[in-house]
């Protein structure tokens, strides 16, 4: 299954940031999912609506790390946000 054109995070799953990781509550599953590192900042992008590119965009100005090696990153934490049930379409 591939990642909508536009996606962002769930408006209704309320989440906390404490100390360098973020703790999002899905309350209707009863989950808490961790998150952590770039994942932190992906999470912060994603308050508005993003795509892949504008994501890779974002973090490139703000890590060193090489654009292929950033977008691959990106798209797997976004998929592990869409497993679960942390990304929507836009």
């Amino acid at each position: 299954m591939s990642l909508p054109p536009r996606f962002t995070r769930p408006a209704e799953w309320p989440f906390q940031k404490i100390g360098d990781e973020i703790v999002v509550v899905v309350p209707r599953a009863r989950l808490m999912h961790r998150i952590e590192g770039v994942g932190v900042r992906i999470w912060e992008l994603l308050e508005r609506p993003a795509t892949v590119a504008s994501l890779v965009s974002a973090l490139e100005s703000e890590f060193e790390v090489e654009r292929e090696t950033l977008e691959a990153d990106v798209v797997g934490f976004l998929e592990e946000l869409r497993e679960r049930e942390l990304l929507e379409p836009a």
